[in-house]
């Protein structure tokens, strides 16, 4: 479903990758667009939820200056409480207490989940994207 639905969408965006991870090529940040499984799924179900993490390149750079073990790029699975940026789930800029976690079972309906996704990150985490490079983007970065 992810490959299929949802990859080309955020290709479209001006993101790249495959898989769980994306990129966007930006000259000013770091942005990453993960999606993260639950391990707490029961059998025959996949739960999920989307990830994103913005870092100012510039800001992460310093970071590393001051702390040698960070990689060259953040990592989406990590969590990075010593640097400044912008690391949050998509249910938290949806503007909700809780998170949003998707469900596609045996049964379930994954061309309406896929529908859900997309719309759901054109409608949350673009525009958040759009908004932190901003003052620094490239006029190619994200449409």
């Amino acid at each position: 479903m992810l490959r299929d639905r949802v990859a080309p969408e955020l290709r479209a965006v001006g993101l790249s990758g495959s898989g769980q991870v994306f990129r966007l090529k930006s000259t000013s940040h770091h942005v990453i667009l993960s999606f993260q499984r639950s391990r707490l799924a029961p059998p025959g179900e996949v739960h999920f939820t989307a990830n994103l993490a913005i870092f100012d390149r510039d800001t992460w750079n310093s970071a590393r200056d001051r702390d040698p073990v960070l990689p060259e790029q953040p990592e989406p699975t990590i969590f990075y409480p010593t640097v400044d940026g912008i690391q949050t789930r998509i249910g938290h800029l949806a503007g909700g207490s809780t998170d949003i976690w998707w469900k596609i079972g045996e049964l379930g309906d994954a061309e309406s989940v896929a529908a859900e996704v997309v719309r759901a990150i054109r409608s949350f985490m673009i525009p958040v994207i759009q908004s932190a490079i901003a003052d620094k983007k490239a006029p190619d970065d994200i449409h």
